[in-house]
């Protein structure tokens, strides 16, 4: 493992065979150490930073990386995703083009509400809902500050049912491996994912409709191997295409996996990173039924605030079938108030035989788990909505 923070602010480095103190943006002083070390693999997970390094100190070494350049652009630049998209005959909202330096008249023109995002940042940096030209003008500006491109997309608001598509692509082949719904809170006045149940209630329709365009998809971006994610929200039984993660994904939903399907994408990514041959054939071998897979992510929101009392997590962690994938905020720490996903305290991954196995085990978790302020304040905004959640169980 290898960064520049010292053992105790990244604790997995206690965790490691062995680490280095070397900044993953110094790829000179990178790749002189592993030349030395004769290092035969290179693994990220999650970020798209580490990732971008990755990418380039696997290209200097001569070392293989599963995206190809076509596919790690459209990861990157959600404007190139969804001109892909279009070419595929799937659906995205409507772009608006705009000139800068933006006008009061010029965004007085566009249909409100729209999303203002940047083109090449991720977990919701730089996001914004505007419901009119005076907020898209201001919105705008912190658009820019977040994106390292300063390029910008702005587009149409699509208000319908959200989900997520989780795929592995092997010898070019993409599998729909999950598929979640996601169901949101206002966090900041802003809504932001906090519950994401899986099997999604539209699977059936969705896999119906789209695979032979998500296929041609993926083959138009050259992906043909790794593990990928699409981004959609349904709307009167269409859906729009919004971005593509094409890597691990941050929330954690391969810890379901393996202990309901058998399959770890992680294994599969890290056999890709050492230049292994597939240890498994997932469309032969692996059964990804839907019915089966019964979990969810839950993306624990915090309140801004410092946190005195941390209680019930050892309590969680204990429980069957749930798995505390982050637990980012400790006694001491300083919760900060983000637009962006770093305001979230936990993300935990729940499993159960049936839906409402899995909204009792979230229900458990919301009366055990507490983050207390000097003041004994909750910090912690649990979900609650949990008829909503009842009304999509298959059982």
């Amino acid at each position: 493992i290898t960064d520049y923070n010292p053992p105790e602010k990244n604790l997995l480095k206690m965790l490691a065979d062995e680490y280095w103190m070397i900044d993953v943006a110094d790829l000179v002083t990178l790749e002189q150490k592993c030349r030395k070390e004769q290092i035969t693999g290179i693994f990220a997970s999650t970020s798209e930073f580490c990732l971008d390094k990755t990418r380039e100190l696997c290209r200097r070494l001569s070392l293989p990386f599963y995206a190809s350049d076509e596919g790690w652009t459209c990861a990157r630049n959600k404007l190139r995703f969804k001109q892909r998209c279009v070419e595929c005959g799937l659906d995205v909202p409507k772009l608006y083009q705009l000139e800068e330096p933006l006008t009061v008249r010029s965004v007085s023109e566009l249909t409100y509400p729209v999303i203002v995002k940047p083109v090449d940042s991720c977990a919701q940096q730089g996001l914004s809902l505007c419901r009119n030209g005076e907020e898209l003008l201001a919105c705008y500006e912190r658009a820019l500050e977040a994106s390292p491109s300063r390029r910008i997309l702005v587009e149409e608001y699509i208000m319908g049912d959200e989900i997520d598509a989780f795929y592995f692509i092997q010898n070019g082949k993409p599998l729909l491996t999950s598929m979640n719904d996601k169901y949101f809170m206002l966090i900041n006045e802003r809504r932001n994912a906090s519950f994401q149940p899986g099997p999604s209630q539209y699977y059936a329709e969705y896999a119906g409709l789209l695979s032979n365009k998500i296929e041609k998809l993926f083959r138009k971006m050259d992906c043909r191997q790794g593990n990928a994610f699409l981004q959609a929200i349904r709307r009167d039984g269409r859906y729009y295409f919004l971005e593509m993660g094409y890597r691990i994904d941050g929330i954690g939903t391969w810890v379901n996996s393996k202990p309901q399907t058998g399959f770890s994408n992680v294994e599969q990514m890290v056999d890709l990173a050492l230049g292994r041959q597939p240890s498994v054939d997932i469309e032969k071998d692996v059964d990804f039924d839907p019915g089966r897979q019964n979990n969810a992510n839950y993306l624990f929101w915090a309140k801004p605030g410092k946190v005195a009392v941390s209680a019930g997590v050892e309590a969680v962690k204990a429980m069957e079938g749930v798995n505390v994938v982050v637990e980012r905020f400790h006694e001491g720490d300083i919760i900060p108030k983000a637009d962006s996903m770093f305001q979230m305290a936990y993300y935990i991954g729940i499993i159960g035989n049936n839906q409402r196995e899995v909204i009792d085990k979230l229900k458990n978790i919301n009366e055990t788990l507490h983050l207390y302020d000097s003041e004994g304040r909750e910090l912690l905004t649990p979900f609650t909505d949990y008829g909503v959640l009842q009304k999509r169980c298959f059982d």
